[in-house]
């Protein structure tokens, strides 16, 4: 290809975090950010942890909940996962709760923010009876970061007011989450992860490629390698439609767009992308 740069054409901006939450819809997406970016090294969850989780109960749960002063409150998106079987039975909780939100740029008080909604989510599902008096309910927040700049906020409400460590959560929360219930949370800062090779078949992984591609060639492994097999359900429906939405922005000329460009339009494209795109 002699010209590998982009040249954007005017286009309506579209809210940065809507096209992580089309995506982050899909059970597909958490599983492969689990196992890809959320397991040491990389991430705070040992394996086994991960391994003891029974991906086929994934599943959204209400973004809405109801405060002690009856105001109606919203989270980007939650999830719920249970443990197998084996595992509760080697003494983990039923389940686990993770809280997703999706920023573009720092909060300083992103740990408090996530202290309130966790303490608010666990009194709404016990008031639900889905989760018993006493019984323990992790959960597990974590910020998807997408700016250009490092996450550097404080993440947990502990390191917020001084809070002394030794007065740290209860011993049945798994060792792996302990630290972030319910004082803190995990970043997910994308720009950490721009250098690390393309992960073939994780979601996530094409994600932050797509993020922080500096040319049309860097998009090829990311996209191809990922999109081109996810099949026809809807998560490859919502991707493919989405790689069509850039093609027409863009005329990306990738190999094999036309396979894509018969699908319908998806009306979400991330802004940061657009910076990417409109730098090179």
């Amino acid at each position: 290809m002699a010209n590998d740069t982009v040249e954007p054409t005017p286009a309506t901006r579209f809210p940065f975090d809507s096209v992580y939450k089309a995506l982050c819809c899909h059970a597909r997406t958490l599983r492969d950010m689990l196992q890809g970016y959320l397991v040491r090294p990389h991430g705070p969850l040992r394996p086994e942890f991960v391994a003891a989780l029974d991906f086929d109960t994934l599943r959204k749960v209400s973004m809405e909940w109801v405060t002690r002063e009856f105001s109606l409150r919203r989270g980007d998106q939650v999830w719920q996962v249970s443990f197998s079987e084996a595992a509760r039975s080697r003494g983990y909780p039923p389940f686990l709760l993770m809280n997703l939100e999706f920023q573009s740029r720092g909060d300083g008080q992103m740990a408090l923010r996530f202290l309130q909604q966790g303490g608010e989510l666990v009194r709404e599902l016990r008031a639900q009876e889905a989760v018993g008096v006493g019984e323990p309910c992790p959960v597990l927040c974590i910020v998807l970061h997408n700016g250009r700049s490092r996450w550097t906020a404080a993440t947990s409400a502990g390191a917020l007011v001084n809070l002394p460590s030794a007065l740290g959560p209860p011993p049945v929360v798994p060792e792996d989450v302990a630290a972030f219930y319910p004082w803190g949370y995990w970043p997910l800062d994308f720009g950490a992860y721009a250098d690390r090779p393309h992960t073939a078949g994780n979601v996530m992984s094409m994600i932050i490629g797509i993020e922080f591609a500096r040319r049309r060639s860097d998009l090829v492994g990311p996209l191809w390698e990922t999109a081109r097999n996810l099949g026809d359900d809807e998560l490859g429906d919502t991707v493919a439609r989405w790689l069509r939405r850039l093609n027409e922005r863009y005329n990306l000329e990738l190999p094999g767009m036309e396979e894509l460009l018969a699908m319908q339009d998806i009306t979400v494209l991330t802004s940061r992308l657009d910076e990417t795109i409109e730098e090179w």
